[in-house]
């Protein structure tokens, strides 16, 4: 127990390296040693096994932790990265929804779930998700969202004009997100309406 706070340190500097696979194995060994703050660790299992695409490993560990402190928001955000990792954009939405209930200025929560509350074809929450994002001065984010509204209220060219403007913004990711937004099938109908 004593060699805790050691340990501590080793997964800290093992993380910043990203020696994800070594850094797991020293939060593991922690654990198993009965270090004070387990829902911290329990976290940080979750969060090196998402980091090595162990999705499932990484959805158990949430899930068991969550079990033991249910007013966690990061092991919630845990699951709906690895649901989206599977590809089950519902259940990502439920889970990120309730990491945004938990805390209300987690921007990615709130982007994942603008997004994905426009596959489920939930539009009042994409507009809930736009106008917090904007509140936390998330406007990428939040017009990404708006882009992908329009586009499935099939206002196509409104979508295209939104996603002109965010390329013309400070930074090469707007390019970089017109780029996914136009080979994204929902933009396929776009690009076929522009040509």
């Amino acid at each position: 127990p004593n060699c805790i706070p050691v340990l501590g340190f080793k997964a800290d500097a093992l993380g910043s390296l990203e020696q994800n696979e070594e850094a797991l194995a020293v939060i593991i060994t922690m654990i198993d040693l009965g270090a004070d703050d387990i829902e911290t660790l329990e976290q940080e299992r979750a969060r090196y096994l998402s980091l090595l695409n162990r999705h499932q490993e990484a959805l158990d560990a949430s899930t068991a932790a969550l079990e033991s402190f249910p007013e966690n928001w990061v092991l919630y955000k845990l699951q709906g990265d690895a649901y989206e990792a599977f590809g089950e954009n519902n259940k990502a939405l439920t889970v990120y929804k309730k990491a945004i209930e938990l805390n209300p200025e987690y921007q990615y929560g709130w982007f994942f779930s603008g997004l994905y509350s426009i596959d489920a074809k939930d539009y009042s929450f994409a507009t809930k998700a736009i106008k917090q994002l904007n509140e936390l001065g998330e406007t990428n984010f939040a017009n990404r969202i708006e882009a992908s509204l329009l586009a499935a209220k099939q206002e196509y060219m409104k979508a295209a004009d939104l996603l002109w403007r965010l390329v013309n913004q400070e930074t090469p990711k707007s390019a970089y997100w017109m780029g996914q937004y136009l080979t994204n099938a929902k933009f396929v109908e776009l690009s076929l309406a522009l040509e």
